[in-house]
């Protein structure tokens, strides 16, 4: 007689499955078999991560996106300055205009 995991929780393990999925649905059906209710509550759990970890992933991408932005206004300035300096240096002007286009090649 077969005392498995899979043949007390009644799930068919024989399929084209892979290995991981096998094992998420016995450690599923297992949690489900053994407590009802705390598959739920499990359920609910790993949703709650799921969504603070997509909430933490938008956060840091927000910072990033502001240091970009601010690396960008301190390279602006910089280059401001220097053309203020040096009104006749045609380099400073073009560095500051391909600054202030994103560094995109002119049209």
């Amino acid at each position: 007689m077969d005392l498995s995991p899979a043949w007390a929780t009644g799930i068919n393990v024989h399929g084209g499955a892979s290995g991981r999925s096998r094992r998420a649905a016995l450690a599923q059906a297992s949690i489900d078999a053994s407590m009802p209710v705390g598959a739920n509550v499990m359920r609910s759990v790993a949703g709650s991560l799921s969504d603070a970890s997509r909430r933490l992933d938008e956060k840091q991408k927000t910072k990033r996106l502001a240091a970009a932005a601010g690396e960008v206004t301190k390279t602006v300035v910089f280059l401001t300055a220097l053309v203020k300096e040096h009104p006749h240096d045609e380099d400073f002007r073009d560095m500051l205009r391909d600054a202030l286009r994103g560094g995109e090649p002119p049209e």
